[in-house]
């Protein structure tokens, strides 16, 4: 009597494992395969637009006498993006030293604007160095 208990509980342990280990291997078989028919869905990053701002030209002049001089820059860019918002960062320099000046404005797609930037100085004599930067906050 206690061999066939045995045995049936042997029988249904074994029937047990098999029906567990057989749903087990289905259930861990699907998420490691593959349909081969489907392609991994990759989009490409969004960037926004912005514009692409190229300094054409600088022009420099002067006005003003004694104490009231000025050095003004004439600064030409073009946009080759969309239209925008940009910083124009403009440098001086005489007799060693440095001024600068900022300016924010909108430039149109496709668009030469012109802008104008005043620098007071105290003449030193000699020639200065200018230097413009553009730049897409």
């Amino acid at each position: 009597m206690i061999r066939k208990r045995l045995a049936g509980t042997v029988f249904v342990s074994l029937v047990i494992f098999i029906l567990l280990f057989t749903s087990g291997c289905d259930s861990l078989s699907n998420p490691f395969k593959s349909d081969e028919t489907s392609s991994p869905s990759t989009t490409p990053p969004v960037t926004a637009a912005k514009p692409k701002p190229v300094v054409k030209s600088v022009e420099a002049t002067t006005s003003g006498m004694g104490d009231h001089y000025f050095a003004i820059l004439e600064i030409t860019i073009d946009n080759r993006g969309t239209d925008g918002t940009v910083v124009v960062t403009a440098s001086l320099t005489q007799g060693g030293v440095t001024q600068t000046n900022e300016m924010i404005t909108n430039l149109n797609k496709d668009k030469t604007q012109v802008l104008r930037l005043t620098f007071p100085l105290k003449w030193k004599g000699g020639d200065w160095t200018q230097t413009v930067e553009v730049t897409v906050p």
